[in-house]
């Protein structure tokens, strides 16, 4: 289809595993939580969340937040989207339908794109891992 927005009554456009309402969170992997929270917090404005010390934290970000994870190497450990009417069973379900691999972690559901990125499908109100 040409770039319109999408309609889902629309049977020129194919049907969807979800509808997407807008981007929940980015979690990233750093070297040192710590730091990179200092980081956000002084550089970018960000406000603390919830301090994990070592390990994690989460960073508000206007509607949004920003997760940072003690990881080997640093780089995106994850993005999640906000879903219409999301369960963690339908999820599991519906990507199982699709053809993907859903791994659920209790309520959060991730799964990989084409190049591997894992990405996480939530409900429409903002989760914390």
């Amino acid at each position: 289809p040409d770039a319109k927005p999408r309609d889902d009554d629309d049977p020129a456009w194919p049907a969807s595993a979800f509808t997407a309402t807008g981007l929940n969170h980015i979690a990233l992997s750093v070297a040192d939580v710590p730091r990179s929270r200092d980081f956000y917090m002084k550089h970018l404005g960000l406000t603390l969340q919830r301090d994990g010390g070592e390990s994690s934290c989460f960073l508000n970000c206007g509607p949004h937040f920003l997760a940072l994870f003690r990881g080997g190497k640093p780089g995106m450990h994850h993005y999640c989207y906000s879903v219409k009417k999301y369960t963690a069973a339908s999820a599991v379900d519906k990507l199982k339908a699709a053809g993907l691999e859903p791994d659920r972690r209790g309520d959060p559901v991730y799964f990989h794109d084409p190049d591997g990125l894992v990405v996480q499908v939530a409900a429409e109100t903002l989760q914390q891992e």
